[in-house]
C-alpha cells in the first residue's frame, strides 16, 4: 500500500478519535464545570443556612416527597385537590350565575304580567261597576213598567169584563138571527118558495 494511504487513514482515525474524545470526554467535562460554577453559590448558600442543622440533606429529601403523589397526603396532592376544588366551585359559580340570571329575566316577566293583570282588573272593576248601575237603572224601570202594567191591567179588568159580556150577547144574537132564518128557511121550503 502505498504511504499517502496509511497517512490518509491515520488523518482519519485521528480525526475520529479527537472528535469522540470532544463528544464524550471534553465537552460533558466543560458542561460539568460550567453547572458547578453555577451550583457553587447555592451550595454556599445551603452550606451557611443548614450548617447548624446535621440533617440537612434529609431535610431536602423531605421537601422533595412533599413534591411527589403518594396517597394524598403530599403537598402535591393537596395543591391537586385544592385545584380540582377550584375549578368545580368555577363550574358552580357559572351555572349559579345562569340561574340567576334565569331568575331576574323570570322576576321581570312576572312583573310585567303582574302590571298588565293589575291593569286588566282595574278595567274589569270599571267595566263591573258600569254593569251594575245600568242594572240597577234597569231594576229600577223593571218595577216602574211592572207597576205601570199592574195599572194597567186593573184599569183594564172591566174593559175585559165589557167584551166578554158584549161577545156573549153578540153571540147570543147572532145564534138567534141563525135560528130565525133557519125556520125562515124551513118554512119557505115547505111551502114551495124558492
Amino acid at each position: 500500500m502505498p504511504t499517502w494511504v496509511y497517512v490518509i487513514i491515520t488523518a482519519a482515525a485521528v480525526i475520529t478519535a479527537v472528535s469522540v474524545i470532544w463528544k464524550k470526554f471534553l465537552q460533558p467535562l466543560i458542561h460539568f464545570i460550567g453547572t458547578i460554577e453555577k451550583m457553587v453559590p447555592v451550595l454556599i448558600t445551603i452550606t451557611e443556612v443548614f450548617k447548624d442543622a446535621p440533617h440537612a440533606f434529609n431535610v431536602l429529601d423531605e421537601i422533595q416527597a412533599q413534591f411527589r403523589t403518594d396517597s394524598g397526603s403530599s403537598l402535591l396532592d393537596i395543591i391537586n385537590r385544592l385545584e380540582d376544588a377550584a375549578k368545580a366551585a368555577v363550574r358552580e359559580a357559572e351555572i349559579l350565575a345562569t340561574s340567576v340570571e334565569a331568575t331576574r329575566y323570570a322576576l321581570a316577566v312576572d312583573r310585567e304580567l303582574a302590571i298588565r293583570d293589575r291593569e286588566k282588573l282595574r278595567e274589569l272593576l270599571l267595566r263591573l261597576d258600569r254593569l251594575t248601575v245600568k242594572v240597577d237603572d234597569n231594576t229600577k224601570k223593571g218595577e216602574e213598567t211592572g207597576r205601570t202594567i199592574d195599572k194597567i191591567v186593573e184599569s183594564r179588568k172591566g174593559v175585559a169584563e165589557d167584551l166578554a159580556a158584549s161577545q156573549k150577547r153578540a153571540e147570543e144574537a147572532i145564534s138567534r138571527e141563525a135560528g130565525a132564518a133557519a125556520d125562515a128557511a124551513t118554512i119557505k121550503s115547505e111551502n114551495g118558495i124558492k
